[in-house]
């Protein structure tokens, strides 16, 4: 299933718009194709691509910079190999300015499978990541040079200072509230921490729930060995954004942040399950043409 495209968002370079669940339409014409490949230049040139819309970067620049080329071009053929897609709800993602993806963790390739879907849609995202992570010699120049954000658990309010300094810089932020993959053996939602409800509030940036399922058939939580072959389909479901009007009004502070989670915990809650429900329909389905 291919995702719906806003009318105002930039269109992606051609490699991110390879189909994977269907062949393209028979009648694609070469002028569309060469607009597509113009879109990567002007991306990798830091320009404008087609239809004068900016790919923006997470301070809101429209360079993608050498590192996320690296990693578009190492990981988007392995990704095609290992992976059915279905993306839902992509139009909730802003065009241009501060956003706070919120999604429930379910694998060590979350990441990457939300990495691609977001710039799939024209924006480059930044995470927040442990800051072990920045101490490894290559990994660690990597997330630097992409523009991630080191939270070091241990001085939690300088992670959250430098998260919050990203979002009024425009970027769009993506955050696992969970802290950690989930330890549920079902795969299910763990408690959520606040920090994601108090960068919204406190940045004005929508607060937008992600639900996802199917990237634990590819890498189990907390499992080293791939299963390669299986080529299951990695649904990602964007919600509408919370809205946090109320909390806004109440300030920073324990209240609006525990009664945001809350809010985001059964957001998220219902995604999951829908999810699930679709799931079992689709297991079903197959059984039956089998």
């Amino acid at each position: 299933m291919q995702p719906a495209r806003r009318p105002d968002q930039p269109t992606p370079p051609s490699w991110w718009s390879i189909p994977v669940t269907s062949p393209p339409a028979p009648n694609k014409s070469r002028a569309k194709d060469n607009d597509l490949r113009r879109c990567a230049t002007c991306a990798a040139r830091g320009s404008q691509g087609p239809g004068n819309h900016p790919v923006t970067s997470p301070g809101g620049h429209t360079d993608w910079g050498v590192a996320w080329w690296v990693a578009v071009v190492i990981c988007k053929p392995v990704l095609i190999l290992v992976r059915r897609r279905d993306w839902r709800g992509v139009e909730r993602i802003p065009a241009r300015g501060p956003a706070v993806l919120a999604a429930n963790h379910i694998s060590k390739l979350d990441p990457l499978l939300v990495a691609e879907m977001v710039l799939a849609n024209g924006r480059i995202p930044a995470f927040l990541a442990k800051s072990s992570l920045f101490e490894e010699k290559i990994v660690g120049r990597w997330f630097r040079a992409a523009g991630h954000v080191e939270v070091d658990r241990s001085h939690g309010a300088d992670g959250f200072g430098a998260a919050l300094t990203a979002l009024r810089s425009g970027a769009l932020l993506v955050v696992y509230p969970e802290g950690t993959i989930t330890k549920d053996p079902d795969g299910g939602l763990m408690e959520l921490k606040t920090g994601a409800v108090r960068l919204a509030i406190e940045s004005g940036a929508p607060l937008i729930p992600v639900a996802q399922r199917g990237a634990e058939e590819i890498l189990p939580a907390y499992s080293r060995r791939p299963k390669l072959f299986k080529r299951p389909t990695v649904t990602i479901d964007i919600g509408p954004p919370l809205d946090l009007t109320d909390l806004r009004q109440l300030g920073p502070g324990p209240e609006a942040a525990i009664a945001g989670t809350r809010r985001l915990a059964d957001a998220l809650a219902q995604m999951l399950d829908q999810l699930a429900e679709r799931h079992g329909a689709s297991d079903q389905s197959s059984r039956c043409r089998s």
